[in-house]
């Protein structure tokens, strides 16, 4: 499966002045307490990659996209992502709001 790492969608998405972002960034911990802190390395959610946040954001004041950002890339890497054959990740690349040649894919074993 190949997936875009968030932080490069992220990245890409920031230089669009279109893009107005609704939601604030997924990030590993998702939750700010003692809890989620303590067990990032191990949490057995992510692990698995089951931890699920949301990136939400207007285009051209208008259009409203929402992508699943899953985490973990890796028991390693805290980084969230999304998968490259998400059907909003396509629209997005239809619409221009992204650059295939922009993106860096990465595929997930």
């Amino acid at each position: 499966m190949n997936i875009i790492a968030c932080d490069d969608l992220m990245s890409v998405l920031d230089k669009n002045d279109d893009v107005e972002f609704i939601s604030p960034k997924p990030i590993c911990p998702k939750n700010n307490d003692a809890m989620c802190l303590a067990i990032v390395d191990n949490c057995a959610s992510g692990n698995k990659r089951n931890c699920e946040q949301w990136l939400e954001f207007y285009y051209q004041s208008r259009s409203i996209y929402r992508l699943k950002v899953m985490f973990k890339i890796s028991p390693g890497e805290n980084n969230g992502y999304v998968r490259f054959t998400d059907m909003q990740v396509r629209k997005m690349l239809e619409k221009g709001i992204i650059r295939q040649e922009d993106l860096q894919t990465v595929e997930l074993a």
